[in-house]
């Protein structure tokens, strides 16, 4: 299907529902070449909407806890993330400046399910949307006000419309400077436009209090999670392809319109806290080297190494834990709150796995209490491949050990509820194979909630 064809069944499922969906600004001719399109239906099919596109396929990305007069829902297509921006007022800003009833009022159908507005709407909606949320007049409006205004549109009709909003001057001074002047890159006339129309909107109750609700919810949702990223964490064995799959499912991601950061999480190198560099310094570590002492060793010596080996793994294990928190809290985190996706290079788990490909034969329910009270990963992928290929692309380590640590990464998987993803494949291939598998998981975790008091 084409782009068109899917934003044509999802027009024709709404208004097959009783649900009439009408093109807010786009160019219905020019709908194979958008990635995002704006609707507006009736405020009291909102919800409904809602309910029916995902009937239909498509995921619940904003769900209005942020913008309560809005919703969006998104549809992955050919490697692209499709959007559908469903309105339920005509709103920029957290303000209502156009009724639903003018908007819809003597609209005219079309082939493709939408309703196209009558010109003298459109334009007040376009310029209006342009002054209050836009730096310039977007590109892609421009030719579609030239060509309304060509045709000669009611302009007392027009400043009717705004009246209603008390924004007949802001409109009058924006079709006579910016569209008859040619203006649409003027930034600083259009800045001034903005706070003149802001000053008036925010008069109205309705909308000083959705503007409200916006500007004090949205520090408290970001601080405290409401609008969520994603964390994907990535392990296995050195040559498993973990750096080149990270790199291509960022591009993927980004692609998509979702920001990545990508992070070093491993236990085992590149520190942040002074304490570890300090302690590392000073030879502690796993300690494992007690179990291969000779069988001549003294018992006096042999009981001073093993309390020595102890003490080491305790201020070993003790510190990772909290270095693995302040790694999360110093990499993970911050992006999480933004709503990126952040992309782990090795984690936490690795401790159960060994030390550098080396099995570690002691306190194995230590690293695993460390590995479980460690901030958990949405996604823990194990990236696998046959031993001979590993070994092809990282020769560091022989064979049998890169066959016994594959075995070890797979238990842990087990454990853990890990993806295994083969990567016999191009990086290319496998993030876009990962991404086309999981990116409504991914969705739903980005999905705008609030997401500590049980309510999804």
């Amino acid at each position: 299907m084409t782009r068109t064809q899917i934003f044509a069944s999802a027009a024709k499922a709404l208004a097959e529902n009783g649900v009439p969906p009408l093109l807010m600004r786009d160019d219905i001719g020019a709908l194979d070449s958008l990635i995002e399109v704006d609707v507006l239906v009736p405020a009291r099919c909102l919800d409904r909407s809602v309910s029916i596109l995902q009937q239909a396929g498509w995921e619940l990305l904003d769900s209005g806890l942020f913008h309560t007069a809005k919703r969006a829902v998104v549809l992955l297509h050919g490697g692209d993330l499709l959007k559908l921006d469903i309105h339920g007022e005509v709103i920029d800003e957290g303000l209502v400046y156009l009724s639903n009833y003018s908007m819809f009022e003597g609209a005219s159908p079309s082939d493709l399910g939408f309703l196209i507005p009558r010109d003298e709407p459109w334009l007040v909606h376009v310029l209006m949307h342009s002054i209050l949320g836009k730096t310039v007049v977007p590109e892609k409006l421009r030719g579609g006000v030239v060509d309304r205004f060509a045709r000669d549109p009611d302009i007392n009709a027009m400043h009717s419309l705004a009246s209603t909003y008390g924004l007949a001057t802001v409109l009058a001074h924006t079709v006579d400077q910016i569209v008859r002047g040619g203006a649409f890159d003027d930034a600083a006339a259009i800045a001034g436009l903005r706070a003149t129309a802001k000053r008036v909107l925010l008069k109205d109750r309705g909308n000083f209090a959705r503007r409200f609700w916006q500007k004090a919810v949205w520090p408290i949702g970001q601080s405290l999670g409401w609008r969520p990223g994603v964390f994907i964490a990535f392990i296995g064995p050195d040559g498993a392809g973990k750096s080149s799959t990270i790199d291509a499912l960022a591009e993927h991601l980004q692609r998509i319109g979702i920001p990545v950061r990508s992070a070093y999480l491993g236990p085992w190198d590149r520190h942040i806290l002074p304490l570890t560099r300090w302690l590392l310094k000073f030879g502690v570590g796993p300690c494992d080297e007690v179990y291969d002492l000779a069988p001549k060793t003294p018992w006096l010596t042999r009981v001073r190494k093993h309390v020595y080996a102890n003490i080491k793994r305790t201020l070993y294990y003790t510190n990772m834990l909290l270095e693995i928190w302040a790694r999360y809290a110093g990499r993970v985190w911050p992006h999480l709150a933004l709503r990126r996706t952040v992309l782990g290079d090795r984690y936490a788990c690795d401790l159960e796995v060994g030390h550098f490909n080396r099995e570690i034969r002691s306190w194995k329910a230590v690293r695993r209490m460390v590995s479980r009270l460690s901030p958990q990963p949405d996604f823990l992928v194990l990236l696998d491949n046959d031993p001979n290929t590993i070994w092809s692309r990282k020769r560091e380590y022989p064979i049998e050990t890169i066959n016994s640590v594959l075995q070890r990464y797979h238990r842990v998987a087990v454990q853990h509820g890990a993806i295994v993803v083969r990567t016999d494949r191009s990086p290319d291939e496998v993030a876009a194979s990962f991404l086309e598998t999981y990116w409504r998981a991914i969705i739903r975790l980005r999905r705008d909630r609030l997401r500590f008091w049980g309510v999804a």
